[in-house]
């Protein structure tokens, strides 16, 4: 019986201890859960203060991008300005300017190419050359000449002209081959008798023409030898002047083609006293040389 009581009494016990914990439990859930609202709200409203501070952000970031889209118009308006002022300035377009900078270029280069040939060569294309002169002077003025890459064109094309122009003074003509013939001298031959041979000169006068040109081997023009090989010439060569009937040595300087002065007889004279016995009588047909 008392065994009975004393398990009543544990159990009533046990009973109780159960609800005790049962109702500290719940006191504990209820506590935590209160907890939990609270953090939540707190969490809630924390970002929601941040969603309204990036929404403002926003919108002063796409107030500052308008700014932005309005100041980029107004440079591409000004540019635009700007570019239309250069162009009317310079009087052409983009594809104008190339054209231009791409003929004085040419222009420039064709002046290299005539500074790169030879005195005879330049001499050959003088009359090519010189066209280069009046083209430069249609080129330079024109309003695209401005343009930095122009300016510094045809400032190198100026100075290459003027060394063209030198070039073009002192061009000459390519030498002409010396052509002449040999004569073979036979037994019984005088110049005379060369001279008036058919084909020789078919005249007996221009023996003195035989003698001056053949000066390096006859050294008196009445004594010459079998086999020697005179050079009979056909034309007056350049810096040479042929004699003429009345011809004296003040006349022959005094001539403009000459020297333009009588009174330089003596230079004739130091040059060709191997074949003038007389300086005052001459002989038609002689060759002198002329300095």
């Amino acid at each position: 019986m008392r065994k009975k009581y004393i398990i009543s009494i544990l159990l009533v016990a046990f009973i109780a201890s159960l609800m005790g914990v049962a109702a500290l439990y719940a006191g504990q859930e209820k506590k935590v859960k209160m907890k939990y609202n609270e953090e939540y709200l707190i969490e809630l409203k924390m970002w929601k203060d941040r969603e309204q501070a990036a929404q403002e952000k926003i919108k002063t970031l796409e107030a500052r991008r308008d700014e932005l889209r309005k100041q980029v118009a107004d440079l591409d308006r000004q540019i635009q300005e700007s570019d239309d002022a250069y162009w009317r300035e310079l009087g052409t377009n983009a594809e104008g300017l190339r054209a231009y900078l791409d003929e004085i270029t040419h222009l420039r280069d064709q002046i290299r190419v005539y500074l790169q040939m030879t005195s005879e060569e330049l001499f050959e294309k003088k009359t090519e050359a010189e066209a280069i002169e009046p083209r430069l002077n249609e080129l330079a003025p024109r309003p695209a000449s401005k343009h930095p890459n122009a300016r510094a064109t045809i400032a190198e094309m100026r100075v290459l002209f003027l060394q063209l122009k030198d070039a073009l003074a002192n061009a000459h003509p390519k030498p002409k081959p010396i052509v002449f013939d040999i004569y073979t001298v036979l037994k019984g031959d005088y110049l005379w008798k060369i001279s008036k041979k058919p084909e020789i000169y078919k005249d007996p006068l221009k023996w003195t023409w035989i003698y001056t040109k053949n000066r390096d081997i006859i050294k008196n023009p009445n004594i010459i030898y079998k086999g020697q090989e005179l050079k009979i010439f056909r034309e007056v060569l350049e810096h040479e002047y042929m004699v003429k009937k009345g011809d004296d040595l003040k006349k022959i300087a005094g001539l403009p083609e000459i020297y333009n002065d009588p009174f330089k007889w003596t230079t004739l004279y130091e040059l060709n006293k191997s074949v003038i016995t007389n300086k005052n009588k001459l002989y038609p047909y002689m060759i002198l040389y002329i300095k």
